[in-house]
């Protein structure tokens, strides 16, 4: 079995970004999507809710956690 190739989607629970979150699981593709929440809600994700080929995470990609 081929493994899907994986997309990151920062702003993904964004609308435009939860919109391009639909078009890759479509297309086929692992989605690991990263925001912050300030300008985004996520239940703009709530159809991918039980897909485990998409993954959200809370963070805000401008801070240093390394």
């Amino acid at each position: 079995m081929k493994k899907r190739t994986l997309a990151v989607v920062t702003g993904g629970a964004g609308f435009i970004g939860s919109h391009k979150v639909d078009l890759l699981v479509e297309k086929d593709f692992r989605v690991h999507v990263v925001d912050n929440l300030i300008g985004a809600r996520l239940f703009n994700l709530d159809r991918h809710r039980n897909n485990t080929e998409v993954v959200f995470e809370k963070k805000d990609i401008r801070e240093n956690n390394a």
